[in-house]
């Protein structure tokens, strides 16, 4: 559910009374289709390709010092790197990375 960006079943809670079943939407072939065409599953998708294929993941990972109400995440492989800032209270984040091109950065 969470990476199709579903929404909770309150027709599937109701019929099982199960708790848990609320976030446990059974997905048609079209629902399918049609969730993977969301543009934020799109990008979540993109997201779980870069992190599986950028080099600085492969390094070492640091939580430097940020703000209060910030987090700062790092990760370093050599000359490869690339960092996820998060302001809570503006509820805006980026991550910025290294490549073979110079930097990149997505603003979320």
């Amino acid at each position: 559910m969470g990476l199709l960006a579903g929404r909770n079943d309150l027709d599937l809670l109701q019929r099982t009374g199960v708790g848990r079943d609320i976030n446990r939407h059974y997905y048609s072939e079209a629902e399918l289709s049609e969730a993977l065409r969301q543009p934020v599953v799109q990008q979540l998708c993109d997201l779980i390709r870069f992190r599986n294929a950028h080099p600085a993941f492969d390094g070492d990972f640091a939580m430097p010092d940020a703000p209060d109400q910030a987090l700062y995440l790092e990760w370093r492989n050599g000359d490869d790197w690339a960092w996820l800032h998060v302001d809570f209270p503006s509820r805006n984040a980026s991550i910025r990375w290294s490549g073979p091109e110079g930097q990149g950065q997505w603003l979320l």
